[in-house]
């Protein structure tokens, strides 16, 4: 052996001895709980999601490879030329009989989001509004469609007070996409020939929200009557307590009106002018925070309403540093391994807590548009470590559409830098297997020893692996070396 290589190997050997040891035990016979949660994302309109950006092709790629179900489109704000259908009022009288509706920014989007999920469930929120279906609006549309703007959504109290117009509105945007086009307010065919089957539609929030939901479910619903719908949509659930409660409640709504799901958003929000070493630390104490609301409000929901299922729409790290500037600061590569395990730790703490989704936010971001909630690079469309995270997810411990028998077994170990869970897992026609999924908070590297494993093979993300890298597939025994924000799971062999 020559000196080079002996040297290499010292080094390796000291930093396995220097490495903490962690050891996992599983009862597997101690059920925690059949998961019922399904891992998916959301996409939200920007100029990259069209199929003709430079990377458009590649990011409708990456959805049809997720397999994931319930994903979610949803038409943001600062675009209103790509999101909102009709930008202004209808003007139907012997003068003037025109409507604005125009979806050729609009449609690209959608159409090749619903085709790229062909065969799973997915669902729509259109959730920007014209702003002229408000009072008191006054906003400015950027003639220039890639040209971002944080005005336009500006009214909270509707121009029609029963809220019949906001409905037509969303009833014309389901028979849109669902039953080839609409009349329109002055009674013109709008022609699209689509005929999706949409599995759900998200109603959007506002002030006076049960109104509003109840008007909207019930004009949609006529052309989508299979539809699941989902309410609320709450940015800051934390401080909406009273809000679930009145929503949940069915004294509160129209006869017939149902409530299939809640939806509410989770983003942690680190200081991202410390070094980055710090932000693990940051980020798993505010997810930690948010997880302990959740049981909360599912009390309040079995109570109300139990039938009702709940989705985390949007789950993330937002760095503000970065979030709408034109030129931020660069993002260091660690952090997307960091990102990639808050979602892998909430996904498998929701799944404890009977959560039916837990939506990654979001395909792409880029400058100006919250880059580090990026499911991709914004200059090539191939994935990161929270996408591969997410595809990781599915392939091992996600139900796939109920397709997939998961349980949590109870699990343990000493360690705060780990977090472990074990599974028992099979599809319909396959036998049995035991997993474990192992991530490490920390930027440690450790040991983690996994009792009664004689060998298994491991697939894992972690610093080492490359930020724009599928998971890594090794054989391993029952010590597994984890590398800083390492993400894997174990397939234990029999």
């Amino acid at each position: 052996m020559n000196n080079k290589l002996l040297l290499v190997y010292l080094s390796v050997l000291v930093a396995k001895l220097l490495a903490e040891s962690i050891v996992v035990k599983t009862k597997w016979h101690e059920v925690v709980i059949k998961s019922k949660t399904t891992a998916t994302f959301q996409i939200v309109t920007n100029p990259l999601v069209l199929p003709t950006s430079p990377i458009g092709a590649q990011v409708y790629k990456n959805i049809k490879e997720l397999n994931a179900e319930w994903s979610r489109f949803a038409a943001w704000y600062p675009y209103p030329r790509m999101s909102v259908a009709e930008l202004h009022p209808p003007r139907c009288d012997a003068s003037v009989n025109k409507t604005s509706w125009d979806f050729k920014l609009l449609d690209p989007q959608v159409t090749n989001f619903l085709d790229a999920n062909a065969g799973r469930t997915s669902y729509l929120s259109f959730c920007t509004q014209p702003a002229w279906l408000f009072k008191d609006t006054k906003v400015d549309i950027p003639k220039d469609y890639t040209v971002p703007t944080w005005s336009y959504q500006q009214g909270s109290k509707l121009v029609d007070e029963s809220a019949q117009q906001i409905a037509d509105y969303y009833a014309r945007m389901a028979a849109w996409y669902s039953h080839g086009g609409f009349i329109d307010e002055c009674g013109d065919l709008q022609k699209s020939n689509h005929h999706y089957n949409i599995a759900g539609f998200e109603v959007f929030t506002v002030e006076y929200y049960t109104k509003v939901y109840d008007k909207v479910v019930a004009k949609v619903r006529r052309y989508l009557p299979n539809a699941e719908f989902i309410g609320l949509s709450l940015i800051n659930p934390r401080r909406n307590y009273n809000y679930i409660n009145y929503f949940l409640n069915s004294s509160n709504h129209d006869a017939g009106i149902p409530l299939d799901w809640i939806s509410y958003h989770f983003y942690a929000e680190p200081d991202d002018s410390k070094p980055v070493d710090s932000w693990s630390k940051q980020i798993f104490e505010q997810t930690d925070d948010f997880l302990s609301h959740v049981p909360e409000f599912e009390k309040i929901r079995k109570s109300l309403s139990p039938n009702t299922k709940t989705t985390i729409n949007e789950l993330g790290v937002i760095l503000g540093g970065s979030a709408t500037q034109q030129q931020p600061k660069p993002i260091p590569d660690a952090y997307w391994n960091i990102a990639a395990a808050q979602y892998a730790y909430c996904y498998v703490k929701l799944a404890s807590l009977g959560i039916d989704a837990v939506g990654m936010s979001q395909m792409v971001g880029y400058p100006s548009q919250y880059p580090s909630v990026s499911m991709v690079n914004w200059e090539t469309g191939v994935g990161n470590a929270r996408y591969f995270v997410l595809k990781l997810i599915n392939k091992h411990i996600g139900v796939q559409n109920g397709n997939r028998d998961v349980t949590l077994v109870q699990t343990e170990q000493a360690s705060s830098l780990v977090f472990v869970q074990s599974f028992i897992v099979a599809g319909k026609s396959e036998r049995w297997v035991k997993k474990t999924l192992i991530l490490n908070k920390s930027s440690s590297n450790l040991v983690v020893e996994i009792d009664g494993m004689t060998g298994g093979e491991l697939e894992y993300l972690d610093t080492t692996t490359g930020t724009y890298s599928d998971a890594k597939q090794i054989k391993t025994k029952n010590a597994i070396q984890v590398g800083p924000y390492f993400v894997g799971v174990v397939t234990y062999d029999e």
